[in-house]
């Protein structure tokens, strides 16, 4: 693993907006790592150092129903020197957790993937599941209680090395895991409880966790039959009485290193299991005709499917699913108005469908489709509004960026609301916004400008201090950037975490252009006749489209 890879592809969360990134952080490791001294995450002698405590900007996003996870984006020093320190020990951490027969979330990168770390195969855990438990009777399905908020950072030199080891060997720069329980801490405010969410190293420290747990079940057990994806287990049995036991060492074995098992969702399962839920077979087979009424009707169906599935199952992202799906699918631009109203309809059901809806919507305003602007101001500035209020960051950050790429103007109330914001990422958002003439009345940003201070480039405000300043959104009083070496760093060599004109990728939306007849997109098996439902399948082009290759298709890099 290559320390810019981590810094580059796996710092900030994949779920914020495109002007988010770390691309050009990559200008500056260098320098950084060839003096230390000057770029220190240590302070005072050799003897007597202490380390620089850092904290993270925190990011609410959507999970399910009404529950919600918080991101974190970590401070780009610290997490330079810790991505190197994770690139100078990948074999000794690579080593240990492979000793693992039974994940399916490997640490392992790509030139082709988006994140330092690639995501697990949907189609090699499918196929694993179906051939790993045959000649088994019973499943047992569990996962870890909060896993990543309930990691006892102590814990990983405990897994690695032996808790007595550990104890007797307190040295932080003495063992891995010692090391790792370090940065950990230090990259959080010194807590112990808990790693954050989003980075890939986080992605790193928690494979190391349920690796130790899968040796010592192994070992305990002798055979182990199954697959784990993160810290979800799916477990094999001939019996109930291995069943039993299994899940009696697990739970040992987790509250040795300070966690449980989540028992709300622990199953005992009579095999063969089912695959596949019954609403991702009936929405994957969907398929939508050419032909106007016949696609009016299919929208409404597909829809009606849609929110009727996300009620029967709370639990399950329905709708990001099934309008990330629609991507493949080319629709009459006579059916837009009833495409667009059922699209903003699915913001109120399940806000994770944002990024989805924002994609196809800037995907035919891009090709001249009509969007009805007035109902979609009102809209868009009543969802700002409530989410303000709730301090959801996910919804509020991208239905802000959602307004800039229509030119919306906000709504003075909302701004008003905006201007309670002490989230860095929603900050910038707004002041993007301002400074594109969309928020002309309301926006009060003097609480804002507080923040500008020298203490704030290590608090949980680094990404305002720096960014607001050298984007020229905000002024602040001195010129703290330039006495601060490792800023100065990255102002001199204009480094920016928030790029204004970065825009989505939109070449997966598939829209028919004004120039370009729709029969260029017609079915080979769409009958003439009006009633035939011989719809055209999109599925096949769908999973070409989605970047999830399999392992096997991988260029793995040591």
């Amino acid at each position: 693993m290559k320390t810019s890879k981590l810094v580059t592809k796996g710092f900030f969360p994949e779920e914020l907006p495109p002007p988010f990134n770390t691309k050009d952080l990559g200008k500056v490791i260098k320098d950084v790592l060839d003096n230390p001294d000057e770029y220190p995450i240590e302070t005072g002698s050799s003897k007597k150092k202490k380390a620089i405590i850092f904290k993270v900007v925190p990011f609410s996003t959507p999970k399910i129903r009404a529950y919600r996870r918080t991101l974190a984006l970590p401070n780009p020093l610290h997490y330079i020197w810790f991505s190197d320190f994770i690139s100078e020990k990948w074999s000794d951490i690579i080593s240990f957790t492979e000793g693992s027969s039974i994940s399916l979330s490997p640490l392992r990168y790509s030139v082709d993937t988006e994140r330092a770390i690639a995501q697990p195969s949907y189609d090699r855990i499918t196929n694993e599941r179906i051939l790993r438990s045959t000649g088994h009777k019973y499943l047992l399905k569990v996962d870890i209680l909060k896993f990543y908020g309930n990691i006892y950072t102590h814990s990983i030199p405990w897994v690695l090395h032996t808790k007595a080891l550990a104890k007797s060997n307190r040295d932080p720069h003495g063992l891995l895991g010692n090391k790792l329980d370090w940065f950990v801490r230090n990259m959080q405010d010194g807590q112990t409880m808990g790693i954050p969410v989003g980075p890939d190293i986080s992605r790193i420290i928690s494979e190391i966790i349920v690796a130790y747990i899968d040796r010592e079940l192994s070992r305990e057990l002798g055979v182990l039959e199954g697959i784990r994806v993160v810290d979800d287990y799916s477990l094999y049995f001939k019996d109930l009485a291995g069943l039993e036991k299994a899940r009696s060492l697990i739970q040992k074995l987790l509250r040795d290193i300070e966690l449980d098992l989540n028992q709300a969702k622990e199953k005992v399962i009579l095999l063969p299991e089912i695959i596949e839920s019954e609403w991702y077979n009936r929405l994957r087979q969907f398929k939508f005709s050419n032909k106007k009424i016949l696609q009016t009707k299919d929208i409404i169906a597909y829809f009606d499917l849609c929110f009727h599935y996300s009620e029967k199952y709370p639990d399950e992202s329905i709708l990001a699913y099934s309008i990330s799906k629609m991507a493949a699918t080319v629709f009459r631009e006579e059916n837009w108005p009833i495409l667009e109203s059922f699209l903003l309809k699915s913001l109120q059901v399940e806000p994770k469908v944002l990024p989805y809806v924002v994609k196809i919507f800037l995907s035919h305003k891009k090709e001249g489709y009509e969007l009805n602007m007035d109902v979609i101001e009102d809209i868009l500035n009543d969802y700002l509004l409530y989410h303000l209020r709730l301090e959801n960051h996910f919804e509020i950050v991208w239905t802000l960026w959602f307004i800039k790429e229509l030119e919306i103007v906000v709504s003075e109330s909302a701004a008003r609301e905006l201007s309670n914001s002490s989230n860095d990422v929603v900050i910038l958002t707004a002041l993007d916004l301002q400074n594109h003439l969309l928020i002309p009345h309301g926006l009060d940003t003097s609480e804002w400008k507080m923040l500008l201070t020298a203490e704030n480039l290590y608090s949980e405000h680094w990404l305002l201090a720096y960014e607001a300043c050298v984007s020229g959104l905000l002024k602040p009083e001195t010129e703290y950037i330039q006495e601060n070496p490792f800023f100065k760093l990255l102002k001199k060599h204009k480094v920016r975490f928030y790029n204004a004109d970065q825009n989505l990728d939109l070449s997966s939306i598939r829209v028919a252009s004004k120039s370009t007849s729709l029969e260029k997109y017609r079915s080979t098996h769409e009958e003439d006749d009006e009633g035939d439902h011989d719809f055209r399948s999109m599925a096949d082009r769908l999973r070409k489209k989605i970047k999830r290759p399999k392992d096997e298709d991988l260029d793995w890099e040591d």
